[in-house]
């Protein structure tokens, strides 16, 4: 070894097996990685993490449809929701398990509060020793303020590692994204500097729809797998996750419930095909806003697919506001 590298000959390469990739929950968590959930606000990005963990504690068959291979021991630090929450939370995903995984199973919780819980957690470790820390969430198990910055983000990254190179435990982060970027679903909407995405070496992405308890779930990046670029709608009931299946086209479940309505509202008094002047017509006489943002909320219905650009100027309807009368077929 020199410092932090390891010499790989040549020779010693080419006679070498290298370890298979082993997973705690095939296919969305895998065994000494670096891993991250990543989404929205409302989400539900803990209470994912939070059953998971639970499901692997439990040695449950299976989460969302992917196969545990065995029981871990899981500790899981909640650093915002509070004793009281995060017991509700317990309960509530228990009662869906004939749950056996007690043992298996410690949390830390803690109140909002902003502070460096590294220490805190080392001390933890000499009464448990897990085999997978969940840290819920990243934002809120550290002082540093600003995830934009290359070396604060290193300082949280390089306290991470430690658990990994000096425990041997595994640790799965819940992270949030930035605000904006409302149409895109990708890693790029995680906070945090270029560091942070560097360190990763498996993340998977959630974001809310407009439609009530239906998320979204993406692999945002994978490291040592092949990669899977689907889309899945999964739907959150009464502290418990299901899979619904593949979403082919996104668009029309990630327009804000607000402006969609809006859209609506505009394109229900058009024909099939119209063009800017019969959009500006119908949109003058339903909101006193300026011609500028008429033309913006046509751009942003011909982004969101609810609209079809023909030619220069003119435009069709394309796809359907999802409503209270079509949501059965993907519910």
């Amino acid at each position: 070894k020199i410092g932090g590298f390891m010499f790989l000959k040549g020779e010693e390469m080419d006679s070498a097996t290298p370890k298979p990739l082993e997973w705690y929950v095939e296919d969305i968590f895998p065994k000494r990685f670096n891993s991250i959930i990543a989404g929205t606000t409302g989400a539900k990005k803990s209470m994912f993490a939070m059953e998971m963990g639970m499901s692997i504690a439990n040695a449950e068959k299976r989460f969302l449809g992917y196969k545990i291979l065995s029981g871990y021991k899981v500790l899981y630090i909640d650093t915002e929701a509070g004793e009281n929450e995060v017991t509700r939370r317990y309960q509530g995903i228990k009662k869906h398990m004939n749950w056996n995984g007690s043992h298996n199973w410690m949390m830390l919780t803690k109140n909002g509060s902003f502070y460096d819980v590294w220490d805190d957690l080392h001390k933890a470790l000499k009464y448990y020793k897990p085999d997978i820390m969940i840290v819920d969430c990243l934002y809120n198990s550290t002082a540093v303020n600003d995830f934009s910055k290359a070396t604060q983000m290193t300082n949280v990254i390089n306290k991470l590692v430690e658990f990994k190179s000096e425990k041997g435990i595994d640790i799965l982060a819940v992270h949030h994204f930035i605000k904006g970027k409302h149409d895109t679903f990708n890693i790029d909407r995680m906070s945090g500097s270029h560091v942070l995405q560097s360190w990763i070496e498996w993340c998977l992405l959630m974001i809310k729809t407009n439609r009530e308890g239906l998320n979204m779930l993406r692999q945002g990046k994978v490291r040592g797998a092949t990669e899977d670029n689907k889309i899945y709608g999964i739907h959150w009931d009464d502290y418990k996750f299901t899979m619904k299946g593949v979403i082919n086209d996104i668009a029309p479940l990630m327009i804000d419930n607000h402006v969609k309505l809006k859209y609506a509202s505009i394109l229900e008094d058009l024909p099939q095909r119209f063009d800017n002047k019969d959009w500006l017509n119908i949109f003058n006489t339903k909101f006193d806003y300026s011609e500028k943002t008429g033309y913006t909320w046509l751009k942003k219905a011909t982004d969101s697919k609810l609209v079809k650009k023909v030619t220069r100027g003119v435009y069709e309807k394309y796809l359907k506001i999802i409503n209270e009368e079509n949501i059965d077929e993907l519910m």
